[in-house]
């Protein structure tokens, strides 16, 4: 007997180990497993020709299935190439109107609804233009919601 003999278990664990491995496989895995997703490097003339399609306005879902990439490699490559990014958000005509709006005293939800935006869009294009936000406008006596 070795020095390990008396306090060894490998035969013991090789016997076990042989039952494990002569059992039938499940039918399903119980567990499921992430998908295996190749990410797809684009070249730069698919670079070229994802930025001319962005520019030309064809929508980021279109580019996604087109180029065979995420949202985030599309925005990734936009902001790479120093694209202006594209948002549904007002020109600068309504902008100055929109402000106008909010310096006579409209809220950012009347603002925005007059122009079919989010009112955290009016406040976001607001800001951008630096029109100083007024403070807080609420009704006294009415708290706001956490």
């Amino acid at each position: 007997m070795g020095v390990l003999g008396g306090y060894s278990r490998s035969q013991f664990q090789a016997a076990e180990l042989r039952k494990v491995l002569d059992l039938p496989l499940p039918d399903q895995d119980p567990t499921p497993r992430a998908v295996k997703r190749n990410h797809k490097r684009l070249t730069p003339e698919e670079v070229q020709a994802l930025c001319a399609d962005y520019q030309a306005g064809v929508e980021i879902g279109a580019l996604v299935s087109r180029y065979g990439v995420t949202r985030t490699t599309v925005f990734e490559v936009v902001n790479r190439q120093n694209l202006p990014k594209r948002y549904p958000i007002l020109d600068p005509e309504e902008v100055v109107r929109a402000a106008q709006m909010y310096e006579e005293g409209k809220s950012f939800a009347a603002v925005a609804e007059h122009f079919s935006v989010s009112a955290q869009t009016i406040r976001n294009v607001l800001l951008r233009a630096g029109v100083p936000l007024q403070g807080d406008r609420r009704q006294p006596g009415r708290r706001r919601s956490p």
